[in-house]
C-alpha cells in the first residue's frame, strides 16, 4: 500500500515545493480574486471534454462486441479516476480489467483500443506543440516532435513492422531454455497485437469519427476550458499559444509518469503561461484550480458511474433469482 502511495506523494511534495516558492498568500489571494461565472463555464467545457472522451471510448469498443454504452462510461470514468491516484497506465489496465470481468475478451484484444486511444491524443497534442514550438521555440525541438509523430502514425497504418519484429525475435533461438520459452511467448503477443490493429485499421469509419471527437475535445472543448478558467482571472491569451500551454503541460505530466502528471503538469502550465506574458502567480493560481477540476469532476464521473453500474448487476442478479424461483412449466 505504501509502495502504490509513493508515486502520489512525490506529486504531492513537487506540487508543494511549487506552490512554497510562489507564496501560498499571494496564491490565494488570486483564487479568492476569480470570477465563478467564467470559473462554471470553464467547468461546462471541461465536463463536454470528458463526456466526449467517454463516448470515444465506447466507440473503440464496439469492433470487439462491447455495445453496453453505460459499462463503456464507467469502465472509461474508472479507469481516469485511478489515474489520478495511481502511476500513468494504471488507469488504462483498470478499465480494461472491467471489460474483461463483464464480458469473456481476452486482455490482449482490448489492448488496441486503449493504445488508439492514446495513439489520437498523442498525434494531436503533438501537431498543437509543434504549430507551438514553430512560434516560439527553434527549430531542432519542432523537428523532433515531427519524428515522434512521423513514427507514432507509422507504427498504427503500418503494424506489419511490429510483426517484422517479432520474426526477429523468434529468430534468436540461442540461449536458456527460458529465455527461448519467454521470446517466443513474446513474438506470439505481438502478432496478436498486429492481428488486432489491423482489425481497426480496416473499420475507416471509426477512425475518422474517433479523430473529429479528438479534435472536439482537445481544440474546442479543452480549449475553452482553459480560456474561460484565465478569463475567470482576468487573463487572455491567445488561442494557439493556449493550445501550446495544454498540450505542453499535458504531455510532460504523462511522460512524468505520476499520478494525473501531479505537480509536472502543474510546473510546465505556470511556466509556459508565464513565457506568454501571464503573471507567474497567476499561472501557479489557474493550475491548482485546473487540478482540483480534474479531480473533482473525474471522481464525481468514476463514482457516479460506478454506483449506477452496481445498481444495475443488483437489478440483474435479483431479476435472475426471480426467474430461477418460478416454478417451471410441464411440456
Amino acid at each position: 500500500m505504501l509502495k502504490r502511495a509513493i508515486p502520489v506523494i512525490i506529486g504531492g511534495l513537487i506540487l508543494i515545493a511549487f506552490l512554497l516558492k510562489t507564496g501560498v498568500a499571494t496564491v490565494l489571494h488570486v483564487l479568492l480574486a476569480v470570477d465563478c461565472r467564467y470559473l462554471a463555464l470553464s467547468v461546462m467545457a471541461f465536463t463536454c471534454t470528458l463526456l466526449l472522451k467517454g463516448y470515444r471510448w465506447h466507440l473503440f469498443l464496439k469492433p470487439v462486441g462491447i455495445h453496453d454504452l453505460r459499462l463503456s462510461m464507467y469502465s472509461y470514468y474508472f479507469g481516469q479516476m485511478i489515474n489520478e491516484i495511481l502511476p500513468t497506465g494504471s488507469g488504462e489496465i483498470a478499465r480494461i480489467s472491467v471489460i474483461k470481468q463483464k464480458h469473456n475478451i481476452s486482455f490482449l484484444s482490448l489492448i488496441p483500443s486503449v493504445l488508439l486511444e492514446r495513439f489520437y491524443d498523442v498525434v494531436i497534442l503533438l501537431i498543437i506543440s509543434i504549430a507551438f514550438a514553430s512560434m516560439y521555440l527553434n527549430l531542432f525541438i519542432v523537428a523532433v516532435m515531427a519524428a515522434a509523430i512521423i513514427f507514432t502514425i507509422f507504427i498504427f497504418i503500418k503494424p506489419s513492422f511490429l510483426k517484422n519484429i517479432s520474426s526477429h525475435i523468434k529468430s534468436w533461438s540461442t540461449g536458456p531454455a527460458l529465455l527461448i520459452k519467454f521470446l517466443n511467448l513474446m513474438s506470439l503477443k505481438i502478432n496478436e497485437l498486429v492481428v488486432s490493429i489491423d482489425f481497426y485499421n480496416r473499420s475507416r469509419s471509426i477512425i475518422l469519427i474517433n479523430l473529429i471527437l479528438t479534435v472536439l475535445s482537445w481544440v474546442i472543448f479543452e480549449l475553452f476550458s482553459q480560456y474561460f478558467l484565465l478569463l475567470g482571472f482576468g487573463v487572455s491569451v491567445p488561442l494557439i499559444g493556449l493550445l501550446g500551454v495544454i498540450a505542453i503541460s499535458w504531455i510532460l505530466g504523462a511522460a512524468s509518469m505520476l499520478p494525473g502528471g501531479i505537480g509536472v503538469m502543474e510546473i510546465a502550465y505556470a511556466l509556459v503561461l508565464s513565457g506568454l506574458g501571464v503573471p507567474f502567480e497567476t499561472g501557479v493560481s489557474a493550475a491548482i484550480l485546473y487540478r482540483v477540476t480534474i479531480c473533482t469532476l473525474i471522481g464525481l464521473m468514476g463514482l457516479t458511474s460506478y454506483y449506477s453500474n452496481l445498481r444495475m448487476d443488483l437489478h440483474r442478479n435479483s431479476h435472475s433469482e426471480f426467474e430461477r424461483s418460478l416454478p417451471k412449466r410441464k411440456n
